[in-house]
């Protein structure tokens, strides 16, 4: 058990460490400019902490993990997240089953970051990290506990909940 709590760990970090531009790019609105500003700064410090810790990335290598072709190992993570998320649905207690799926969102995120790393690199490396909605738009999209992601933006498909889901993730490990 504490092996996988250290494998799980170690994959958030990467991830957050991989996608730690596009995190730094994000937009954090929040409806206070004093608050969005301190969000940026604590994703900053969190981002320049983690690629700092270079131990995960000599330790943590996803393209050894990921050799095989990364569609059909897609389409497996996504059905067991999915059992997961059906599972957590049965989960009487509305704290627990909120924790178990923003959790498993978080590693799911991790994963897809791992996963289409490339794209993200892309991304951030031309400055598109996602904006916030415009006037009249809600933050608030469908939830959806598979890997897939609904976001209209065509450069990268993370969703703001996929975001907040990691970094949440993250702060519990």
């Amino acid at each position: 058990r504490l092996q996988n709590m250290y494998f799980t760990y170690l994959l958030l970090l990467r991830a957050v460490s991989k996608a730690g531009e596009y995190l730094k790019q994000y937009d954090y609105h929040t409806g206070e400019d004093r608050v969005d500003q301190m969000t940026r700064e604590d994703v900053r410090l969190l981002v320049d902490a983690v690629q700092d810790f270079e131990l995960c990335s000599s330790t943590f290598n996803e393209t050894s993990l990921f050799l095989a072709d990364k569609e059909p190992l897609k389409e497996v993570i996504k059905e067991k997240f999915r059992n997961i998320s059906v599972v957590l649905d049965c989960v009487q207690c509305e704290r627990c089953k909120l924790h178990g799926k923003l959790q498993i969102l978080g590693i799911g995120t991790a994963l897809k970051i791992l996963l289409e790393s490339e794209k993200l690199e892309h991304v951030a490396a031309r400055g598109e990290g996602e904006k916030g909605p415009t006037e009249g738009q809600s933050h608030q999209q469908p939830v959806d506990p598979s890997l897939c992601s609904t976001s209209s933006h065509p450069s990268h498909n993370f969703q703001r909940k996929e975001v907040i889901a990691l970094i949440n993730t993250v702060a519990k490990f």
